[in-house]
This record gives C-alpha cells, sequence and structure tokens, in this order.
C-alpha cells in the first residue's frame, strides 16, 4: 500500500485493509510499515528544501529525513526467518540470561501498561 502523505487517517485505513485482507503475513506489515517510514521520510525531506526554511532546521529536517529512509530500506531488508533463528541459538547458549531480560522486559512492560 503506497499512502501520498503521512497523517493518522492514513495509519487507521492501512490498519482496515490489515485486518481485512484474507492472506495476511509477516511481509505485508513490512510493507505498511517501510511505505510509511518512506512516505514520512519525503515528505520531512521536501520541507526541508521548501524555501524560507531555517538553515539549521533544513540540516536536522534532511538528516531525519535521511535516516527515516535508511530505517525503511532496513525494515524492507528485514528477515525475520534470520532473526528468530540468531534469537532461538543465544537462547540456547545462554538460557539464564535469556530468561532474566525476559523477565526484566515483562516487568518493564507490565508496568508501563498499568500506569495508562
Amino acid at each position: 500500500m503506497k499512502v501520498d502523505s503521512w497523517n493518522p487517517n492514513n495509519a487507521e485505513t492501512a490498519t482496515m485493509e490489515i485486518r481485512s485482507s484474507k492472506p495476511f503475513g509477516f511481509e505485508s506489515v513490512k510493507d505498511i510499515v517501510a511505505d510509511q517510514l518512506q512516505t514520512i521520510a519525503e515528505t520531512i525531506g521536501n520541507k526541508a528544501t521548501f524555501p524560507g526554511a531555517q538553515p539549521d532546521v533544513a540540516r536536522y529536517s534532511k538528516h531525519a529525513s535521511e535516516m527515516l529512509g535508511q530505517s525503511a530500506d532496513y525494515v524492507r531488508e528485514f528477515d525475520y526467518t534470520e532473526a528468530k533463528d540468531r534469537v532461538q541459538e543465544y537462547v540456547k547458549k545462554s538460557p539464564g540470561r535469556s530468561l532474566l531480560i525476559a523477565g526484566a522486559a515483562g516487568l518493564i512492560l507490565g508496568a508501563l501498561l498499568r500506569r495508562r
């Protein structure tokens, strides 16, 4: 799904498309996230070159645009199975440390969710 510009309604539409599509998978989510990141990067990049933009703001906007573009490329190239294999290998090598990390992550996530 290619979106012209980012706004909350586009994210809602993307969510509705995800829920309504029958063949749903990780690749679909990757494409949607990467497209949204790329769209945001292009929008920020266009605003950075806007006439009258302050030089410092333009420089930071351009840098943010480049980083978002790189993030979109990373999301597109992310291999879920390779990441899963690396995590499984790490857990096999260090089960105690993995358990501590998972417990700490669970405590932090639980504390964050309780605050809402």
